[in-house]
């Protein structure tokens, strides 16, 4: 009879450690991802470089690596491309405080055309931008990998 009542006990905290564990996997899941800024670092012809200041919030009650990302990005709705990363280790704190991650991203404006250039120039004559953001990201919460948690952002420059 003991050894039935610590079993059962034993079962009983395993459970309990799941639910709760399962819970803050879920509350990872719910990581907010927000454009603080955007800015353009240079532009030329065959480059043009912008700089995203992204703030990060991580509901759960442990430490969040985000470890990758695949975004697709528009820019006053043109396609200006995909951008993944692997292999990364920004560090996301817990219980809602917020983690600032800095992000660079270039392309080639000839490959996107005309329509590149008019929105650039705009971001240098200080004109609205809307930037849209989609896609996902990797990482792990002690030795529970995540994959697709999604992205779904749009930054508007004038609500700033």
């Amino acid at each position: 009879m003991i050894r039935f009542i610590l079993n059962a006990g034993l079962l009983g905290i395993g459970a309990l450690g799941y639910v709760y564990y399962k819970r803050q996997l879920n509350l990872a899941k719910e990581t907010e991802v927000k454009v603080k800024s955007v800015k353009v670092r240079s532009a030329t012809v065959r480059e043009a470089l912008l700089n995203f200041d992204l703030v990060v919030v991580n509901k759960s009650k442990y430490v969040f690596t985000m470890q990758g990302y695949d975004l697709a990005m528009t820019l006053n709705g043109t396609y200006i491309g995909r951008y993944q990363a692997k292999g990364l280790n920004y560090t996301i704190q817990p219980n809602g405080r917020t983690s600032k991650i800095n992000l660079n991203v270039s392309f080639d404006p000839l490959f996107l055309g005309r329509a590149i250039f008019d929105v650039v120039g705009n971001l240098f004559r200080d004109k609205k931008i809307v930037l849209e953001v989609k896609g996902k990201i990797t990482g792990s919460m002690g030795i529970i990998a995540f994959s697709n948690i999604p992205i779904d952002y749009i930054y508007d420059s004038k609500e700033d």
